[in-house]
């Protein structure tokens, strides 16, 4: 009889500690989950930002020429008003071109990583689903 008790016993307690342990790896992953899905906002939003100021940047399209640094004279409305220095304006078209470069290399990156997210977020959301079952069994 004190045999049939201990294993019970013992049946029971590693059926808890089974229960305890996969409630806490379903914890973590919960937690982890959470985590992924908080660093895919901030890179969605970094997305967002980055997008929005490569766009300002193609719109601003027109070239520097048509502006005088210096002063609010217009270059050519005015005939007092002298042209810009040329090494000047193809300075200021490069920078713009890089810029241009720099936040579409910056796009590709953030999208990549998104998806990489979204492939993490997934790959838990599938994990979790499957603890929840085998706890509910």
């Amino acid at each position: 009889m004190k045999q049939i008790l201990l294993f019970l016993l013992l049946t029971a307690s590693s059926w808890v500690f089974a229960e305890t342990s996969t409630q806490d790896k379903l914890n973590r992953l919960e937690a982890e989950l959470n985590d992924v899905r908080q660093e895919q906002q901030a890179v969605y939003q970094n997305y967002q930002m980055t997008r929005d100021l490569r766009r300002l940047e193609v719109q601003e399209g027109s070239p520097p020429t048509s502006q005088y640094p210096y002063g609010k004279s217009i270059y050519g409305t005015d005939i007092n008003t002298p042209p810009p220095n040329y090494d000047d304006v193809v300075r200021t078209q490069m920078e713009r071109e890089q810029r241009i470069q720099h936040y579409t290399n910056e796009l590709k990156g953030l999208s990549a990583r998104y998806l990489e997210l979204e492939d993490r977020r997934r790959a838990l959301l599938e994990l979790i689903k499957k603890l929840k079952q085998q706890q509910g069994s």
